[in-house]
């Protein structure tokens, strides 16, 4: 699922306010994400969600601060062949009573296959955790909690110095900003260290980019030169067999140009039987695949991520498996989600005393 840019993200950055000292604007505040890896998006909500940083904030937020070296990511590959973003678990089986798992799940948007999933994970409810800048919402049936967090239910929380971690992190998914420079609260460190992670985790591919970018620029300027002197010498007024022959070696010389460059940049060609070329490390491509994500645990803590535009909710709720298998380890549970509120999406749950 792919987060919307936003046409403000290329606008010039707003003025930094009189407090915010100029010698702070590091290369960090410049440093600007690729359009893939805007926060919120599918694949940075993962990326970030693993990072051993922002797992001490969701689990000192859900859990407790003392548990937060407890925890580790798992994979998250269920038996009924769905499959889940990121998943912590404690180190030690024994400890799943008092501390349960916590699922991760980032989606785009909040629709009524979705609420199925979160109600058919949270039939059973062992916790209740309470959040100032969370609202609560009925959910009699197939949850003891439900808590909502969207721009609205943060606003008033944005003005804390420095802010509730969890804040933070859900004004950094909210806010969807490429650079921090862009975002309200830079001047706060836990919303810095998002951006230095997020930095830390994309410069790899960032300079692969730029060096594939590199020679892609060489070898097109070297074949568009060839072919144009190629043209200017077939318009020139001689006769055929001159033209022809010159014509010829134009492109002679340009194609081992051309080979030359493929050489230097896939230099390293394969021992094996099969004589496959493969590229070196410096020049081969990475791919990230990004899925869908689908609610699918019999676990525990379910946090789901959803970004949509400027407004985005965080659900939680504490849940037992539905899966028998699972049963006697995932017995303590609990679950949150951050889904668009009532306004971007057609929510599925009768909110009382609200519109």
């Amino acid at each position: 699922v792919s987060h919307k840019l936003r046409g403000n993200d290329f606008l010039l950055p707003p003025l930094l306010p009189s407090t915010f000292a100029m010698e702070h604007c590091s290369e960090d505040f410049l440093f600007s994400l690729p359009p893939k890896y805007t926060p919120g998006t599918d694949l940075m909500s993962k990326l970030i969600l693993n990072d051993d940083e922002v797992i001490k904030i969701i689990v000192s937020t859900l859990i407790g601060i003392d548990a937060c070296s407890k925890y580790v990511t798992r994979p998250t590959e269920w038996p009924n062949f769905k499959r889940s973003d990121v998943l912590y678990c404690p180190f030690n089986r024994k400890e799943f009573k008092n501390h349960p798992p916590i699922l991760i799940e980032v989606q785009y948007s909040a629709d009524m296959n979705f609420f199925r999933r979160l109600m058919d994970y949270s039939l059973s409810i062992c916790k209740y955790y309470k959040f100032p800048y969370a609202k609560n919402l009925p959910c009699t049936g197939w949850a003891k909690a439900c808590f909502l967090i969207n721009k609205q239910t943060i606003t008033n929380h944005l003005k804390s110095k420095p802010l509730e971690a969890m804040v933070a992190l859900a004004h950094f998914l909210i806010e969807g900003k490429s650079a921090l420079i862009n975002i309200d609260r830079r001047d706060d460190q836990t919303i810095q260290t998002l951006y230095r992670i997020a930095k830390h985790i994309i410069s790899p591919e960032i300079e692969k980019e730029e060096t594939n970018s590199a020679a892609f620029e060489k070898l097109y300027f070297c074949a568009f030169n060839g072919l144009n002197r190629t043209k200017e010498i077939l318009l020139e007024n001689q006769d055929m067999e001159t033209t022809t022959k010159r014509a010829i070696d134009c492109l002679d010389d340009h194609m081992t140009a051309l080979n030359e460059i493929h050489r230097k940049r896939f230099a390293a060609i394969s021992s094996d039987p099969t004589g496959t070329i493969t590229p070196d490390h410096d020049t081969a491509l990475t791919t990230i695949s990004s899925e869908t994500n689908v609610v699918s645990t019999s676990s525990p803590v379910n946090v789901s991520t959803m970004p949509k535009e400027n407004d985005t909710t965080l659900t939680q709720s504490a849940s037992t498996p539905t899966s028998s298998s699972s049963h006697d380890t995932l017995a303590a549970s609990s679950s949150a989600a951050i889904m668009p509120n009532a306004s971007t999406v057609n929510v599925p749950i009768s909110i009382r005393g609200t519109t």
